[in-house]
């Protein structure tokens, strides 16, 4: 940037104080002592947070986003002097962070849509209005495999509150995921499902592809780990069919699964202390079970590169 003094006008260094050549104090416009304070890393959570809550003069947040033409872009030095505290930007974050929390635990189905794809509508949305909607493709849709989908199903249908297959719980959940969607005006262009109709194929023929690639390659090993076995049922157990207490030193969890408690603590399986199955009540039994793994060590090298 250029110093702001008229008779001097050399080219200065972003973040200092005064002009090392005229010695005149920079002028970063009425908020100095953020800027200044922000490339010094002495920039603080109070400094971030502490315009949100003011009323904002009128036009105030679309100032924030006025760029795209020369009438309303301002120069590099116009920027820098205009420096302003992000309080837009701490707002949307604090109200996002509200909305997110008790859309979870209040709406039904709309816990990760509102975590997630309240967001990406709005980008997208933002999107289509800037380069134009044939130029978006919002692609979103739902998630039917894991442990946590098939030990729900299975603990509804022994229950008696659900009747019918694992696939017809999941395209239910897919529906109403979908009904919520248009219910709150999301717009993806594709809401599809990994384990439902064409999108189930696609999904089939691209894992198919990826991993044969990996084995082709010698990327992909056979290793045997320990896995917990109910030998009442005569099944392994996945991640959710068993519970326990949470090894982690501090920890007072008594909801920990397999390899990770509530609290989000993760350790080796065997560490997990008094394991249940949630199976039939009984106490599990380690057993080794052999599956194909990546060769995650040998990208080790080019992944701290």
């Amino acid at each position: 940037m250029k110093c702001s003094n008229p008779n001097c006008r050399r080219e200065i260094e972003v973040g200092v104080s005064q002009c090392p050549y005229c010695h005149a104090p920079v002028n970063y416009g009425g908020n100095t002592t953020i800027f200044v304070g922000a490339t010094e890393e002495k920039l603080t959570i109070k400094d971030l947070f502490k315009n949100t809550f003011k009323m904002p003069p009128p036009n105030a947040a679309d100032n924030l986003f006025a760029a795209g033409t020369a009438l309303v872009t301002p120069t590099p030095d116009e920027m820098i002097r205009n420096w302003v505290r992000p309080w837009f930007y701490a707002r949307v974050l604090i109200i996002g962070m509200i909305f997110n929390v008790l859309s979870y635990f209040m709406l039904s189905h709309f816990g990760h849509v509102g975590g997630m794809l309240v967001f990406a509508d709005t980008f997208a949305r933002f999107l289509r209005d800037r380069i134009g909607k044939e130029n978006v493709i919002f692609v979103s849709g739902t998630d039917c495999y894991g442990s946590p989908i098939a030990e729900g199903w299975r603990k509804k249908a022994e229950s008696g509150e659900i009747s019918g297959t694992l696939e017809e719980f999941v395209n239910s959940n897919h529906e109403k995921q979908k009904a919520t969607l248009n219910a709150y005006g999301i717009s993806p262009n594709l809401f599809a499902a990994s384990g439902l109709g064409r999108s189930k194929e696609i999904h089939a023929e691209v894992t198919d592809w990826f991993l044969k690639s990996l084995y082709e390659k010698h990327q992909l090993e056979q290793l045997s780990t320990m896995q917990f076995f109910d030998e009442k049922a005569g099944v392994f157990l996945n991640g959710r069919q068993v519970i326990g207490k949470c090894p982690v030193e501090g920890c007072t969890s008594d909801k920990a699964y397999a390899d990770e408690c509530e609290l989000g603590h993760q350790y080796m399986p065997e560490n997990l202390i008094n394991p249940v199955s949630t199976l039939t009540g009984e106490t599990p039994v380690m057993k080794p079970v052999t599956n194909w793994y990546l060769k995650l060590r040998d990208y080790e090298k080019l992944m701290q590169e």
